[in-house]
């Protein structure tokens, strides 16, 4: 991906409309680029392939794409918001260049940040309008496949969501700020429909921007040599990125459970393999209700 990001950036991207502005780019592990923004007054997204930019289809007219997030599949998804008097929210669900619209979002406010993983999980985040006209945090997971949202709303009143992201087993992370008398900083967990307020935050201020880092697994195909025979076998590592909740891991060898792991451990080593076969490995880290929190994946061998 960084080979083929470098050619893209060493040129200008092609293809872009000659008025507006781009707010928002996101790029995922194939190389595939989405940018979004403004043109002429209307929403304007695109995807970029090789330096050249293709308009994506289907957007409504009058208003602004604030965020834009796309998966490695290639699933991308945008948020922003219709200029209406008030400002209307929309997101919307972008395949092979054609967005589709999610439905049943507030009536008012804005979407100011969005993000998606590769299990086509999303999570999108602004703020919306109260019949009074008081400013509400919105946060809502979005359902790829029925283009809807679960709401967790209201999350704090006097309160916007300036930011937000998505694990790859779809927690997700949402930051801002409380407008109420003085800016404070909020973020929160998201997860099965629950919001878990993050304490300890400073007593003024704002968040601006949130992520998450991921777990990762690495390994190495190593031989034991015993003379007259050996034998081939993978040592794989991980990192823990969850002490206090986990309680075990379970990892998959080409989707067939091999190992039930206690939390400590952060290594194993898989015996009695061929050399030339291969094996893709997956870690899961659950916690003691079973719920899974984290996963990683890698391929050894040719």
């Amino acid at each position: 991906m960084l080979l083929r990001l470098i050619k893209v950036l060493r040129r200008p991207v092609s293809g872009l409309l000659t008025d507006g502005r781009i707010l928002s780019v996101a790029i995922n592990d194939s190389g595939i680029g989405l940018i979004g923004g403004y043109s002429g007054g209307d929403p304007y997204a695109a995807t970029i392939v090789d330096g050249v930019a293709t308009t994506i289809s289907g957007l409504s007219s009058s208003g602004i794409v604030s965020s834009v997030a796309i998966n490695d599949s290639g699933v991308g998804l945008i948020g922003g918001w219709y200029n209406n008097d008030p400002n209307r929210p929309f997101a919307y669900i972008v395949v092979n260049n054609v967005a589709a619209e999610i439905s049943n979002l507030p009536a008012s406010g804005e979407i100011l940040s969005v993000a998606i993983n590769n299990a086509g999980e999303g999570v999108i985040g602004g703020y919306t309008l109260l019949t009074d006209s008081s400013q509400v945090a919105y946060a809502a997971t979005v359902n790829i496949g029925t283009t809807t949202v679960t709401e967790y709303v209201p999350i704090e009143s006097q309160y916007q969501i300036n930011s937000v992201a998505i694990n790859p087993v779809g927690v997700s992370l949402v930051g801002g700020l409380s407008t109420f008398s003085q800016n404070t900083p909020y973020a929160a967990f998201l997860s099965n429909g629950q919001v878990n307020e993050i304490i300890g935050l400073p007593e003024y201020g704002d968040i601006l921007s949130v992520a998450f880092q991921t777990m990762s697994i690495t390994g190495i195909r190593l031989k034991n040599d015993f003379g007259v025979v050996s034998e081939y076998f993978n040592a794989l590592s991980w990192n823990n990125l969850w002490p206090s909740e986990l309680a075990s891991y379970r990892l998959l060898r080409n989707d067939i459970l091999i190992a039930t792991l206690n939390a400590d451990a952060t290594s194993y080593e898989d015996h009695n393999l061929l050399k030339s076969e291969t094996d893709i490995y997956t870690i899961n880290a659950y916690d003691e209700s079973g719920i899974l929190l984290d996963s990683a994946s890698i391929t050894i061998g040719r």
